[in-house]
């Protein structure tokens, strides 16, 4: 099995990225991570919410963030709650999480039975059209299909995880020209995680979407939150990288362990 650090490595341009595992004190380890090439991209960073622990990304150049599209670039990326953890590369978090805590708080069970109800949260939120208004461009954007970004159609990544299990999902655009969604249940295993970007890690033109199940990866040597944050952003080409964030989470109790952001600036704060 492949380190976590060595498959990002092979990444040229991954997009965004999803992980999610458990390390050997067996916290449960969750990471996002931005990388761009537009200048609209690259003017974001990563912000915690004080009260609520809700990492988002935020804009640093309001000029550069207009020439792109605001609704696609500005939500929250990971949503920690007491019945678990929500995470996606859009706006579609708050989706996902409505769903999470709507439902009934399952802090009993077993790895399997949390990650069948991570699955039926996702096919909830998932199951019928949901519509954004975005208002620079004056349109309706479908947060339940994949991002409306001609010609690279972006895939929307998505992650429900209770405490002892959860499920990974996308949705991206079919050689039919359909959204095509595909949901993967995973058990927390020591020293494991599974990693699912938007794209291949081709840097080239339309950029091609990840479509494979989460890789599957070992993160042995990561024991402190900020290890996690700083392994995965040296990993990741220097060209393109923005920011990543991770948490841990005592699975015990549902409670952050920690949690460390690296921002452009690249001056890591732990917050």
């Amino acid at each position: 099995m492949q380190d976590l650090t060595q498959i990002l490595g092979g990444m040229d341009y991954p997009g965004r990225g999803i992980v999610a595992g458990r390390n050997d004190l067996g916290h449960n380890v969750f990471a996002y991570f931005l990388t761009g090439r537009s200048p609209s991209s690259k003017a974001r960073m990563l912000k915690v919410g004080p009260n609520t622990g809700v990492i988002s990304t935020e804009c640093t150049d309001p000029k550069q963030l207009e020439t792109g599209s605001r609704a696609l670039l500005i939500y929250p990326a990971i949503i920690p709650s007491a019945k678990g953890v929500v995470m996606s590369n859009g706006s579609q978090t708050n989706l996902l999480h409505s769903f999470l805590e709507s439902g009934e708080n399952l802090v009993g069970g077993d790895s399997s039975f949390h990650s069948l109800k991570s699955k039926l949260v996702l096919l909830n939120a998932f199951e019928k059209p949901n519509f954004l208004y975005d208002a620079q461009k004056d349109r309706s954007i479908n947060q339940t299909s994949y991002e409306p970004d001609v010609p690279n159609n972006t895939p929307r990544i998505n992650l429900v995880a209770l405490r002892n299990g959860g499920c990974f999902h996308h949705v991206f655009k079919n050689t039919l020209d359909r959204a095509e969604q595909r949901f993967y249940p995973f058990d927390f295993v020591n020293g494991q995680a599974r990693l699912l970007t938007t794209y291949t890690g081709e840097n080239i033109e339309p950029l091609p979407s990840f479509t494979s199940e989460p890789v599957l990866s070992s993160i042995k040597c990561l024991r402190t939150v900020a290890q996690t944050a700083d392994a995965i952003y040296g990993a990741l080409n220097s060209n393109y990288r923005i920011a990543v964030a991770a948490i841990h989470v005592d699975p015990q109790n549902g409670k952050i362990v920690d949690r460390h952001i690296i921002n452009p600036a690249r001056d890591a704060d732990r917050l």
